[in-house]
């Protein structure tokens, strides 16, 4: 600890200097200064926390000296030593937050003991910001642990039962357990022709929380996490009380909604479910994502997934049942053709206008996801190429426009279900992708996008093909690679743990023991 003497006299500086015991009081540097402007250099250049000076110098009053300090290093602890018992001098000091005010002539026992009492106060001072750091930086990272926590849990395919998210939870510092409930909920974006068609991700993040924290603020509703989950997709938990109803929370949904429309125009549809209990968290999150991609609505809206049924489309379409049945049957080229003629007769009669056009290009997608749906062809998928979206921006220019769009999702279509209805093939290809990035963070929606399938029905075919989960699988492949490291002796557990696909190194011992019935470091050690 260093402390500063300010005084224009020479000899009180050396005798301040001498006579007190400075070693004892844990300081180990002495700096002096004669002035006003030497003294603030002197704080400038070095950290010194505690400052004795004189109150009238040449060049600027000590007064006005612990004003810069008050101003510039407020946490330095500030004593005044003078001559002067002037009421106004005091009164002026305290007004500072001056920690002492000792009159000369210099006892340097009664100093001394003054001095004790402002070294423990610089030990407090020090002690409060570090503990305030210390908690600005858990606060931090206990929305980092959140983040990973719910991404493990939700969106990567490493399975875990009720009792493995209990353990997680508790190896990330999470006090998670499965009597706690929350809100769910998957927000999907219509960003074409909104302010939010071009943001960056980093712009899109800061816009949806300061969104969130407006929205919230005196609502007893907490944000557990809120992260972008796939393309123009977030998915939201919320955390709450039960004196929060359903109808209520379905309210603040749609606040959400007209906040997001007023401040971006970007509509959005929030599919949620209320209050599901933590060991089902997992399998109510793919109850959501069924509905989000079997939904074809543009407008916004929110959904309670458990209240949701699935659309049919219009019945006064007669013509729907027969290009259902051309589909079906392969005849894409047919089936395009049969469209021209339709929307050709409805232009010749002027029956046709864009709010037309609009109900035909939904009620025909209607159809065409739920054959897609029936062939376990994930639909949200295979339409996310730039492609698909410029042609539905133009959709409803013109027939031609139409007959482009819908020859285009036809076409597409058709084709996939033609490539998915071989699951094998698309186990095979799953494999192989796991076999080559198992190390990586492997989530559902990059394995669905390998082969257009539903992450439900792609984790069934694959289990059914070879026997086990995808979970297991990919644990399988990462615990006999960290057994090949720690055989060849090159690398240590935490080098193995990590190369072998595994940031949390409690759960990676938990799962190799599990796996190999000895620990990662009992299993180095027998080589």
């Amino acid at each position: 600890m260093k402390i500063l003497l300010v005084d224009d006299n020479t000899y009180i500086l050396q005798g301040l200097q001498a006579g007190i015991d400075y070693v004892a009081l844990g300081i180990t540097s002495v700096l002096t200064a004669r002035n006003l402007s030497g003294a603030a250099a002197l704080l400038e250049q070095e950290n010194i926390p505690l400052v004795l000076t004189d109150i009238e110098m040449p060049g600027g009053t000590g007064l006005q000296l612990l004003e810069w300090i008050n101003s510039h290093c407020p946490e330095t602890v500030t004593l005044f030593c003078t001559s002067f018992a002037d009421f106004d001098y005091a009164q002026k000091a305290v007004e500072l937050h001056s920690f002492g005010y000792y009159l000369k002539p210099v006892r340097y026992s009664e100093l001394q003991k003054l001095l004790e009492k402002a070294v423990d106060e610089v030990r407090k001072r020090q002690s409060a910001r570090e503990q305030k750091q210390y908690s600005t930086y858990w606060l931090d990272n206990l929305s980092v642990q959140k983040t990973h926590f719910w991404q493990d849990a939700l969106l990567n395919v490493d399975s875990y039962d009720e009792d493995e998210l209990e353990v997680l939870a508790q190896t990330r510092h999470l006090s998670y357990s499965k009597d706690q409930r929350f809100t769910l909920g998957l927000l999907k974006f219509e960003k074409t022709q909104s302010r939010m068609d071009g943001f960056s991700g980093k712009l899109e993040r800061f816009v949806m929380h300061n969104v969130m924290d407006e929205l919230l603020t005196d609502t007893g509703i907490g944000i557990e996490t809120m992260m972008k989950c796939k393309k123009d997709t977030w998915l939201l938990i919320l955390s709450h009380s039960l004196d929060i109803s359903a109808a209520q929370m379905h309210g603040f949904l749609n606040k959400i909604i007209q906040e997001i429309d007023q401040v971006l125009q970007c509509p959005v549809n929030i599919y949620y479910t209320y209050m599901t209990e933590f060991s089902e968290i997992r399998s109510r999150y793919f109850d959501i994502e069924k509905v989000y991609q079997d939904d074809v609505y543009e407008h916004s809206e929110v959904i309670d997934i458990d209240a949701w049924q699935s659309p049919l489309y219009d019945s006064q379409m007669p013509q729907t049942s027969y290009w259902e049945a051309l589909f079906r049957q392969k005849e894409i080229q047919r089936l395009v053709d049969e469209v021209r003629k339709y929307l050709e007769s409805l232009a010749a009669v002027r029956q046709l206008n864009r709010q037309m056009l609009r109900k035909i290009r939904i009620t025909t997608m209607q159809m065409i996801y739920t054959v897609l749906w029936e062939r376990q062809v994930d639909a949200g998928r295979l339409f996310q190429e730039p492609e698909y979206d410029r042609l539905l921006e133009n959709s409803q220019i013109s027939v031609e426009h139409m007959l482009n769009y819908m020859s285009y999702v036809f076409y597409r279509a058709a084709e996939h279900v033609e490539d998915t209805a071989k699951t094998e093939n698309a186990v095979e290809i799953v494999k192989n992708y796991i076999d080559q990035h198992f190390c990586e963070a492997i989530t559902l929606e990059d394995l669905g996008r390998l082969v257009y399938l539903s992450s439900g029905y792609l984790a069934k075919s694959f289990k059914k093909a070879t026997g086990i989960s995808l979970g297991s699988y990919i644990i399988d492949c990462r615990i006999t690679y960290a057994k090949e490291l720690l055989m060849s002796g090159d690398y240590s557990v935490s080098q193995a743990a990590s190369l072998s696909g595994y940031d949390n190194f409690t759960y990676f011992s938990r799962v190799f023991k599990a796996k190999t019935g000895m620990s990662p470091k009992e299993y180095k050690n027998s080589f």
